[in-house]
């Protein structure tokens, strides 16, 4: 299935929610799982984009890091946010979204696609979210792959994403869930 005027930011990504408002910095683990002499092997091009739990862009940090086949990299969220850095959430959490562009739609707005194509790239590696806080020694995470959902033009909505397999709930646990509502539709 051809995907046409696809942003390619959109074809390998890793989406999160910060968790500071509880205690917690956010770093993601991003890693281009291509092998040097496979198909796919190519650079990615790292970049950032927030948005307010609402929904509201708050801004984008163009390509910053590039993440060679076989190569990862780990990012501290709040390098790119925060009072003094290039998006400032006035101290709020955000729906942030790592983009990995591969280097051959660099600098396009569009691009056609196929959607196999898409899930190949997304399919080579997972990404990696931890929240820590150094106060309480804590440090957890999860390891996932952030597909497109709730877009029209991939034949109906993908909107079903279990991020953990348990929940714990008693009287002595603090339990949260983070539910996100994205889309890769610039309609949606």
């Amino acid at each position: 299935m051809l995907i046409s005027g696809f942003d390619p930011r959109y074809i390998k990504m890793c989406y999160f929610a910060t968790l500071g408002e509880l205690g917690y910095r956010t770093r993601v683990s991003l890693a281009n799982g291509t092998d040097a002499s496979g198909s796919l092997a190519e650079d990615l091009h790292v970049s950032f984009e927030a948005f307010t739990s609402g929904g509201t862009r708050l801004g984008t940090v163009d390509s910053f890091e590039v993440i060679r086949p076989g190569g990862f990299t780990v990012i501290d969220v709040e390098d790119h946010v925060g009072p003094g850095r290039p998006i400032d959430s006035d101290g709020s959490d955000v729906l942030g979204i790592f983009h990995m562009t591969p280097a051959r739609y660099l600098g396009r707005d569009a691009i056609d696609i196929e959607l196999s194509a898409i899930f190949a790239q997304v399919a080579v590696s997972d990404e990696y979210v931890e929240y820590h806080s150094r106060e309480w020694s804590v440090a957890a995470g999860l390891a996932y792959q952030s597909i497109p959902m709730n877009d029209p033009r991939f034949g109906g909505t993908r909107s079903t994403l279990m991020q953990s397999p348990k929940l714990l709930v008693d009287d002595e646990t603090d339990t949260h869930l983070v539910l996100l509502n994205i889309s890769t539709s610039p309609d949606y």
